[in-house]
């Protein structure tokens, strides 16, 4: 088990959490925005400490997302796949942190990935049905596909993989070639993506 703190670090603590944090909520995110830069800004001032446990989620896929993130980034999202795992990393948070994390992410809905499994990368530790923060306004399409993000290791995935990079440009080209802000909200999506 690894902590998460405001200071920017993260230490093993090398425990169950669900011993040390007994009423703490398992929750997905992926590994570009579990990074302790991002929860923080989302967190704001406090004396935060989350255990985060870093490991391999089966049933979903992890999609860019139609929308820039707080952070100035392009925000991530997950897809319901039964055939397809990912790497994640799983928080065990608090109700006041989920509350937190909930109002400085209006943008997401809690949701239960019903169908999916989390392992710790050592198999010591395995969550049925996480709670996940889901965008609702879809996947970002790119030439109408939704891509799945290429720096989150993957398998089982059909979809064609895309770098930030990749999916920025696609974004400004697009904006530009339809005379829309490159932030505009009138992106293509994919809806089903919405229903996690």
């Amino acid at each position: 088990m690894d902590i998460i703190t405001w200071t920017g670090t993260i230490k093993d603590e090398g425990s169950d959490p669900r011993t040390v944090f007994p009423d703490s909520i398992p929750l997905i995110l992926l590994g570009i925005d579990t990074h302790p830069r991002k929860l923080a800004s989302v967190m704001g001032e406090g004396d935060w400490q989350i255990p985060l446990t870093e490991g391999w989620l089966v049933g979903a896929e992890a999609l860019w997302a139609s929308w820039f993130s707080p952070a100035g980034t392009l925000g991530t999202t997950l897809r319901l796949n039964p055939d397809a795992g990912i790497s994640a990393s799983l928080l065990w948070v608090s109700k006041e942190v989920l509350t937190k994390l909930q109002l400085g992410l209006p943008e997401y809905q809690l949701v239960e990935l019903d169908s999916c499994r989390f392992s710790s990368i050592d198999g010591d530790l395995a969550v049925t049905s996480p709670k996940a923060l889901i965008y609702l306004g879809g996947a970002l399409l790119i030439d109408g596909e939704p891509r799945a993000v290429a720096a989150v290791k993957s398998s089982g995935s059909h979809l064609h993989t895309a770098m930030l990079a990749e999916a920025l440009i696609w974004i400004a080209n697009h904006a530009s070639q339809n005379g829309l802000p490159y932030d505009s909200p009138r992106l293509l999506v994919d809806k089903a993506s919405q229903k996690a």
